[in-house]
């Protein structure tokens, strides 16, 4: 198995304790144990690195996006990626763009 290697200051995909989903973190600190992290919307967390993996979003992969960015996650699918925005196509047949910060994944 490869061994991850991360920077402090490097986006990634973090598993958040409370939900078991993953999200867009920015790593903030790394020490012998633990990497402290940022969520987008201003959430901290101190993970563990089995907790993290790279920052790979790509058409097709299946993700949950906040519609019209209320509070509600949704099915879709990514249609395009863009800088770090999402064209998402709901399950609904709706579709919209949406920063890092509004999706989950699955």
């Amino acid at each position: 198995m490869k061994k991850l290697t991360v920077s402090e200051g490097e986006k990634v995909l973090a598993n958040w304790s409370q939900d078991d989903f993953w999200y867009v973190a920015l790593i903030r600190e790394i020490d012998e144990k633990f990497l402290y992290l940022l969520y987008d919307d201003g959430t901290h967390e101190t993970v563990t690195i089995d907790r993290i993996k790279p920052l790979k979003i790509y058409e097709g992969m299946e993700i949950e996006g906040r519609w019209l960015g209320k509070e509600t996650y949704f099915s879709g699918t990514v249609l395009k990626v863009k800088g770090e925005a999402v064209r998402i196509g709901y399950t609904t047949g709706e579709k919209e763009w949406l920063s890092f910060s509004m999706i989950r994944i699955v």
